[in-house]
This record gives structure tokens, C-alpha cells and sequence, in this order.
């Protein structure tokens, strides 16, 4: 599970990551499978894919939508659906997310939603196969950019405001550093866990806390 999480914590959207920007039309980015690869359809529209979800286990598909550009001000909402390779687990979950430039500042907030489907077989007088709710995640995350050239400093924090019906059960943090090299843009840096998450697996909270830290890197072109 913690290996899961690392690797979640780590993946970030397809262009800025958490910010309430959309490719142009035409734009695209390519990630390795378990990163966002997307395609600017249109500007202010952008259609993205992740071939291996670590938290599902499977491809996930989505669309990015600009809802509002005004000023400094911009807002983007994302829907998307996973589903596992087995056919027995899905997700459909949502991100909105609002961004405040101020010169080479920008603060973002990203609240998002993830409902967590589990197949299951009922055996009675004639075996039967039902969906059910098996996970609720409700995160907040924060995050301020310090940009100048190509070069960005990065300060996130997300809190799990809700999760299996728990609250503020663990949050993490991280600081890093992103650089355009080219085409190419590059993402590295370092992570801290602290609490008690939810295991997947075991569909139980630890008995113990946690204080881990852990690495944050990403790469991904723009073409």
C-alpha cells in the first residue's frame, strides 16, 4: 500500500502539474504508463490518459475543462473514470481546481472526489455479480509555485479531508524542483508522510502512525 501511495503522490497531471491549466489545442504531452499522457483538443479542452493507475490498477481515462479565465484568475474541472484489469475494481472521481497568479507566484487548490467501485459475487439460489461503494477519498491540496525563467520551485501539501468514513487520518507534503529542458520538463524532489493511511488491501486503517519520507520525480515532453 505504501509503495502505492508513493507512486500516486508522485504522478502529476498532464501539463503543470495541479494547476488550473489546459494544453492548447493540439499540444501534446507524453508520460511513461503510469503518468498522464494527454492531447489538447481544443483550446481550453484537453483529453488525458493514464494506461496504468496505481491506485485502480488499471488504465485511466479523463478530460480536463476550463470553466473560468478571468484576470489572474483560472478554474478547470476534471472528470475521469478507471477501471482494473481484472474488471472487478473501477473509480470515478473528479478534480476542481483554482489558480491565483501573482507575477512569478501562483497559488493553487485542488479539491477532488474519488468513488471507488469493488465487483462482488453474491451466491445464493443463482450466483449474481453487483457493484458496490468500497471507497470514498475526499483530498485538498495546496500548492504555491515560485517560477522564474524555466525553472519552478514547488511547495505542496494534501490533507485527506475524508476517507472510508475517516477524517484527517494522514496528510503529506513535499518540496521540489521542475525545469524545462527543451521539450523536455523534469520534476525531482522529496516527500514526508505523517499519520495513519488507509491500506487497500487489508481495508483497514494501521495501528500506528507513520513519518516517511519519501522521493517526488517526474518527467514528461511537450510537443
Amino acid at each position: 500500500m505504501i509503495l502505492t501511495l508513493f507512486a500516486s503522490l508522485a504522478i502529476a497531471t498532464p501539463d503543470l502539474p495541479h494547476t488550473a491549466e489546459t494544453l492548447d489545442a493540439g499540444q501534446v504531452v507524453v508520460r511513461i504508463p503510469t503518468g498522464p499522457s494527454a492531447v489538447g483538443l481544443a483550446d481550453g479542452t484537453e483529453l488525458w490518459t493514464i494506461p496504468f493507475d496505481f491506485g485502480i490498477g488499471g488504465p485511466r481515462v479523463g478530460v480536463e475543462q476550463r470553466l473560468l479565465e478571468k484576470g489572474s484568475v483560472s478554474w478547470t474541472a476534471s472528470p475521469s473514470a478507471a477501471l482494473r484489469s481484472t474488471l472487478r475494481r473501477g473509480s470515478i472521481a473528479a478534480e476542481s481546481t483554482v489558480s491565483l497568479h501573482r507575477g512569478e507566484h501562483v497559488f493553487s487548490a485542488v479539491v477532488g472526489a474519488d468513488l471507488r467501485l469493488l465487483q462482488r459475487l453474491e451466491i445464493d439460489d443463482e450466483n449474481s455479480k453487483t457493484w458496490s461503494v468500497d471507497r470514498l477519498q475526499v483530498p485538498v491540496t495546496l500548492i504555491h509555485d515560485w517560477s522564474r525563467n524555466r525553472s519552478t520551485v514547488r511547495t505542496r501539501v494534501n490533507v485527506p479531508i475524508r476517507d472510508r468514513g475517516q477524517t484527517l487520518t494522514y496528510g503529506s507534503g513535499s518540496l521540489s524542483y521542475l525545469h524545462a529542458f527543451g521539450k523536455l520538463h523534469t520534476e525531482t524532489g522529496v516527500g514526508l508522510l505523517v499519520g495513519s493511511p488507509r491500506d487497500q488491501y487489508m481495508m483497514d486503517t494501521y495501528l500506528w502512525s507513520f513519518v516517511l519520507p519519501y522521493p517526488k520525480l517526474d518527467l514528461w515532453m511537450v510537443f
